[in-house]
């Protein structure tokens, strides 16, 4: 009877054992499938690393044309306010010149006038002695 028990404790400890395996069984069939699903999700993960980098490596291209742009046209910039301040300084020459030949025509205006005057009053003072004679030479 001993055997018997023996006999039927070893069975029970090789059923246990098997349903122990079956269950390590279905526990690494788990672990396969879940270390599957991390392999993808890793997958994943790498393609959208690159993705990042290629968008990455694109937006740096692009600052740096972008840059390069504006390092353009700050030049011109600074170039069309050379000439601005150019053409500026050359506008307030012209107008300084135009005022000093504003002045000598004022001032020539000015003799021009006093000349006139000058010139009405000894017409008037050689007109009387003229007038005189004509009247001297009519009654002759």
């Amino acid at each position: 009877a001993r055997l018997k028990d023996q006999l039927n404790e070893e069975e029970d400890a090789k059923l246990q054992l098997k349903v122990q395996s079956e269950e390590a069984d279905r526990v690494n069939a788990r672990m396969k499938e879940q270390l599957k699903e991390e392999k993808g999700a890793k997958l994943h993960v790498m393609a959208q690393l690159e993705e990042f980098h290629r968008v990455n490596a694109q937006l740096k291209d692009q600052v740096k044309k972008a840059e390069g742009a504006r390092a353009h046209l700050q030049i011109q910039l600074m170039e069309a306010d050379r000439v601005n301040n150019a053409h500026l300084q050359e506008a307030e020459r012209l107008k300084a010149q135009a005022k000093d030949q504003l002045k000598e025509v004022q001032s020539l205006n000015a003799r021009l006038n006093v000349q006139l005057r000058d010139t009405e009053e000894a017409k008037f003072h050689m007109k009387l002695p003229l007038e005189k004679a004509d009247r001297v030479n009519a009654l002759l």
